[in-house]
């Protein structure tokens, strides 16, 4: 079975929400983003707040959702996510932390603390 395969299967099981990431494309000179690409839809399972270990501060955290990205392909902090309409807050959260879970073949889901 294929990376690919799997994830579908996975997104299957867990009735993954569509959320849109929008990769930057450009940063100032602060590195802070002035452009962006065009938006990706992802299959994600939104979680609520999870501790975790916020690598910049070393300190713990709890992040206001959690989101569980069934994809391969890269996604950055600095990457503008859109939640559907009916969740709590903001539709374009922060993004506080993000964790890629590898296996022996390589990244395999992405794990997004929002902040």
């Amino acid at each position: 079975m294929s990376l690919g395969q799997f994830l579908d299967d996975l997104v299957d099981l867990t009735g993954g929400t569509i959320v849109t990431f929008t990769p930057v494309t450009a940063v100032d000179k602060n590195n802070q983003p002035t452009t962006y690409g065009t938006a990706v839809p992802y299959a994600t399972q939104i979680g609520g707040p999870v501790k975790y270990m916020h690598r910049e501060s070393a300190q713990e955290r709890t992040s206001s959702q959690t989101l569980y990205v069934f994809t391969p392909n890269q996604i950055s902090a600095k990457d503008k996510v859109t939640l559907p309409s009916g969740y709590d807050g903001t539709t374009n959260p922060k993004i506080a932390q993000i964790d890629r879970q590898t296996d022996e073949l390589g990244n395999c889901y992405t794990v997004i603390y929002l902040g």
